[in-house]
């Protein structure tokens, strides 16, 4: 299946929620896409809210879910943390949210996989890492990156 094209108003729309935003704002978005553009530019420093509905939404691309899961930094987060009672309050709601898309993805939640994400493209999310360091094993699942297309950003925005 090929991207769907964002209307100039789908994407002044999903450019206004990237600072900030409440999930009734979020809920109007109704396509992958829009979904997608949304999460590539939105940060943690808000909080997981926004991402917990990205994550939970079932329009929700898997591509988009694992983007969401290694810019959270899962390697961090495991090699630090060997269970939820382990881990501090500021990584807390980034814990929950990785594991919540693990569960996600491994019982196929997510039926479409039309954006592809490959985290070694981002190379500072796995840089110095060694798997074998980890405190708690990443499902091999999370490292399924050769499904979908690679997205195409409809904004020339660069990385902020």
């Amino acid at each position: 299946m090929s991207q769907k094209k964002l209307t100039q108003q789908q994407l002044d729309y999903v450019v206004s929620l990237f600072d900030s935003c409440e999930i009734e704002d979020l809920k109007k978005l109704t396509l992958a896409e829009e979904i997608q553009l949304f999460a590539f530019y939105h940060n943690r420093s808000g909080g997981e809210k926004a991402f917990r509905w990205i994550i939970e939404n079932p329009k929700c691309d898997k591509g988009t879910a694992l983007m969401v899961y290694w810019r959270a930094e899962p390697l961090y987060l495991y090699k630090e943390y060997a269970s939820t009672e382990e881990v501090e309050s500021n990584d807390l709601d980034v814990y929950e949210t990785s594991k919540e898309i693990e569960k996600r993805i491994q019982s196929d939640f997510y039926k479409k996989h039309d954006f592809k994400y490959d985290p070694k493209e981002e190379e500072y999310l796995l840089e110095g890492f060694i798997l074998q360091e980890l405190k708690q094993t990443i499902p091999s699942k999370m490292f399924d990156f050769n499904h979908g297309k690679i997205w195409e950003n409809p904004l020339d925005m660069g990385d902020f």
